[in-house]
């Protein structure tokens, strides 16, 4: 077991121990079910450091015996630059935990190979290979990085509820960016943040820097096009803002974190077209792949 690996499973394992205490399990459901990420999941750090975390961290310092500051510090050291995340990445306990006392913790960088210690919240430790042996539990929660997934499309309403999830809620995020290729720092859209086509339209031209308008040699970009999701259809600007060799590029990507499986579900990729000295982007369609409904 590597250092990652032996600190993901001790932070598991003192997180697990606090959520015995049933004030701590509602105030993590209450926060998860507020927040707009993908699977509801919450920066580890941030979440300890607010008010509604307070009990989590003060419970998981008293399972280790040490001071918060130190606590902290360990979660932050852990992932370098890579932020840790706590999440519940099976759909069925996000539909139905309570707050109730039968879950566990995992704590795992890589969770796409099932072979899993998962902590129970009064010190029990299990070994899990399968995904019906987690769906024994009434929530299984992990701790691990954050994949920047971003901001969930079509998502439920805003308010108290008995479960983090409700049916209706919306599954997935994208983000689209763009790079310049011309060495700047590339730039990113979370799709999830825009609630009409207007407001991604003014956020598209906001990053490149210009109107996104079209005459008529200019295509169209088609973006998202899974049943589970809105359909993106806006212009785009007939040339690119910043030529370079190789052509400016835009990429799309989509994550989730389903124990057991392949973590990234999609992307595309598309460059300008050079002709003669001018640089178009012509319509471009991009499937991605979510998987059945079922």
């Amino acid at each position: 077991m590597t250092h990652v690996d032996q600190r993901l499973d001790e932070l598991a394992r003192a997180t697990a121990r606090a959520l015995g205490i049933p004030t701590v399990r509602e105030d993590l459901l209450a926060a998860m079910r507020a927040s707009t990420a993908v699977e509801h999941r919450l920066l580890l750090a941030d979440y300890l450091r607010s008010p509604e975390g307070s009990g989590l961290l003060a419970g998981s310092t008293a399972a280790l015996d040490i001071a918060e500051d130190e606590f902290l510090f360990r979660v932050e050291e852990v992932s370098g630059d890579i932020q840790l995340a706590i999440a519940v990445p099976l759909r069925e306990h996000r539909l139905s935990w309570r707050g109730t006392a039968h879950i566990g913790v995992v704590g795992a960088w890589d969770t796409d190979e099932l072979n899993l210690t998962v902590h129970e919240p009064y010190g029990i430790r299990r070994r899990a290979t399968t995904v019906s042996a987690l769906l024994e539990y009434d929530a299984l929660f992990l701790i691990g990085p954050d994949e920047n997934s971003g901001t969930r499309m079509d998502r439920q309403a805003d308010m108290p509820g008995p479960v983090i999830q409700d049916a209706d809620d919306g599954e997935q995020a994208v983000i689209w960016t763009y790079d310049a290729g011309d060495g700047t720092t590339p730039a990113s859209i979370d799709f999830g943040r825009y609630d009409s086509e207007e407001a991604l339209r003014e956020a598209i031209a906001e990053v490149l820097g210009t109107r996104t308008t079209c005459d008529h040699r200019c295509g169209r970009y088609t973006g998202i096009t899974s049943e589970w999701s809105r359909r993106f259809t806006f212009p785009v600007i007939p040339s690119s803002p910043a030529p370079h060799p190789h052509g400016a590029i835009f990429y799309i990507r989509a994550m989730e974190t389903d124990f057991g499986r392949d973590d990234f579900l999609g992307s595309g990729l598309f460059y300008y077209e050079s002709r003669q000295g001018v640089q178009n982007l012509w319509k471009v369609a991009l499937d991605m792949s979510w998987g059945d409904q079922s």
